[in-house]
């Protein structure tokens, strides 16, 4: 099996490392599909400038979503499903708990 490019490594690194502020539940359950997402995202782009957006707004998406998360499970909720969002026009990637 060849080695994953550098950027690609990069960025699932980083993206991974970021979700440990989710709760170790969340991403028992959710780790592999939320960073599939992001390297399809990254993938899909052409050029650093683009792919390093693509990276960044997903980092700053699981930042913004962490919290909300542990508050959900702190209020006896249970684990919220993230709702991910490839929007058109943005072409970004969230983790948005529901």
């Amino acid at each position: 099996m060849a080695r994953r490019p550098f950027g690609e490594r990069l960025a699932t690194g980083a993206f991974r490392l970021a979700l440990h502020l989710y709760p170790a539940a969340f991403r028992d359950e959710y780790d592999k599909e939320l960073t599939l997402v992001l390297l399809d995202r990254f993938r899909a782009e052409r050029g650093a400038a683009i792919r390093a957006a693509v990276v960044i707004r997903a980092l700053a998406g699981v930042m913004r979503d962490a919290p909300r998360v542990h508050g959900g499970l702190l209020g006896g909720v249970g684990i919220p499903r993230p709702a991910l969002k490839l929007g058109n026009s943005h072409r970004h990637l969230t983790g948005t708990p529901s």
